[in-house]
């Protein structure tokens, strides 16, 4: 990049490396959505291209597949804080991309995180946590689907659990032709846990979600937050950060004001 530059994603297939970024346009004084490629395994890179258009961008992340099929996303807002996830998707390896996306329904108020994967069979998988202003329940985690092509996306459906909950976040995206799985943090108490953030997840494999289901621990009495999920073969795994406690034989209650020690926790599905 030729000015400041936030926020690189990359994915990549055989030897085709795909990287997005946030740049900085003195110009027009916002950031934008940029994307660059490599067909040599990131020996070279083929120069780089602005994908997002004249508003200002947040959050820029991009997925690939197999069939070498390519898809930007990004959170998009102007002046008067009008939010929406837009996407751009490429079927020739990102040489080009078609016309821009806009995945959100327009009801959103803020939009934080956006994550996204490739689905195996030509579709990708696209989640993100929406500000809705409501007053008892503002934090929802949405998703939408394309199938191959990407030319069209399905309405956004919320995935969370629906009950009311101060805080939610950071959706992890993980899919496969077998189904597509999202992981998130959620401060809804009705699990039966603590009042911090927690980890859920749920899974589609095609005939509907499963129940949420906590995923992470309570022994610390501390957020859980930023998951990362990843696959191969028929293994689902998960990383995701606990405040910790930071003094467990002296104050075992929750995460000693922010002094936490900031645990690393892993899981792998049974």
């Amino acid at each position: 990049s030729d000015t400041t530059a936030y926020d690189a994603r990359l994915a990549v297939s055989g030897s085709n490396v795909h990287v997005t970024w946030r740049e900085y346009d003195p110009v027009d004084l916002i950031y934008s959505t940029y994307y660059s490629r490599s067909t040599d395994g990131g020996s070279s890179f083929l120069g780089s291209q602005k994908l997002s258009g004249d508003l200002y961008v947040n959050y820029a992340t991009v997925a690939t597949d197999d069939s070498n099929r390519v898809v930007v996303t990004w959170v998009e807002y102007d002046t008067s804080s009008n939010y929406a996830t837009k996407a751009r998707a490429s079927s020739n390896g990102g040489s080009t991309f078609g016309a821009e996306s806009t995945l959100s329904d327009g009801d959103d108020i803020n939009i934080y995180e956006v994550d996204i994967a490739a689905d195996g069979e030509g579709g990708f998988d696209v989640a993100w946590t929406r500000y809705s202003g409501e007053r008892a329940n503002p934090y929802r985690i949405a998703y939408t689907h394309c199938d191959s092509g990407c030319s069209t996306w399905s309405n956004p459906v919320e995935i969370d659990t629906g009950e009311d909950a101060k805080f939610r976040n950071v959706p992890a995206v993980n899919a496969d032709s077998s189904g597509v799985g999202i992981a998130w943090s959620d401060r809804d108490s009705s699990f039966g846990g603590s009042s911090d953030s927690d980890i859920v997840f749920r899974y589609d494999s095609g005939s509907g979600w499963s129940a949420p289901e906590l995923v992470s621990e309570h022994y610390y009495e501390a957020d859980s937050e930023v998951p990362v999920l990843a696959s191969a073969g028929d293994w689902l795994y998960m990383l995701y950060r606990d405040g910790g406690d930071l003094d467990q034989d002296g104050d075992s209650n929750g995460n000693d004001a922010h002094a936490d020690d900031g645990d690393i926790f892993f899981r792998r599905s049974s």
